[in-house]
This record gives C-alpha cells, sequence and structure tokens, in this order.
C-alpha cells in the first residue's frame, strides 16, 4: 500500500508537498485504468490466465520500486504498478 511506504518514499526522494500528491494521482490513474480494462482482459484471455500474469507482474514491480533511485522511474513503475493491481 502505498500510505505504507510513503514515509519511506519521502525520506528517500525528498519529496514536496506536490510531488507526493503527484506520486498519489499517477498510482490511482492506474489504479483507474487497470479497473477499465482488466474485466474486458478477463472475458476475452480468461481470468485463471490474467489473475497469474497480474500476480507475477505484481511482484516484479514490487521488487522494481524496491531498488529504483530516480524518482521519474519511481512514478512510472507506480502507474503501472496501480494498472496491474485495478
Amino acid at each position: 500500500s502505498l500510505s505504507l511506504m510513503l514515509p519511506c518514499v519521502i525520506n528517500e526522494y525528498s519529496l514536496d508537498s506536490g510531488s507526493k500528491k503527484l506520486l498519489s494521482s499517477i498510482y490511482y490513474l492506474g489504479v483507474l485504468i487497470g479497473a477499465l480494462s482488466g474485466g474486458v482482459l478477463s472475458d476475452k484471455y480468461g481470468r485463471k490466465q490474467i489473475f497469474i500474469i497480474t500476480t507475477f507482474l505484481t511482484g516484479l514491480l514490487g521488487f522494481a520500486t524496491f531498488i529504483i533511485e530516480n524518482f521519474q522511474i519511481f512514478l512510472s513503475i507506480r502507474f503501472l504498478f496501480g494498472i496491474v493491481i485495478g
């Protein structure tokens, strides 16, 4: 969850309030896109296959957020993470 890791992210990247809002907004934009497209993909390819793919991507993107040192790339990874979670 973003709320649990937000204090660590703020300290790591020395974020101001605008960057904190951008981080939350970009994540929830990804969730919105993922929620809107997830049902369509599940209908087309099957729930089980989509579940397996999203589970794998959740682990992969979670690990990627752990090793990223650039805030712009971190935002991109969080956006993709939001799509997968959505």
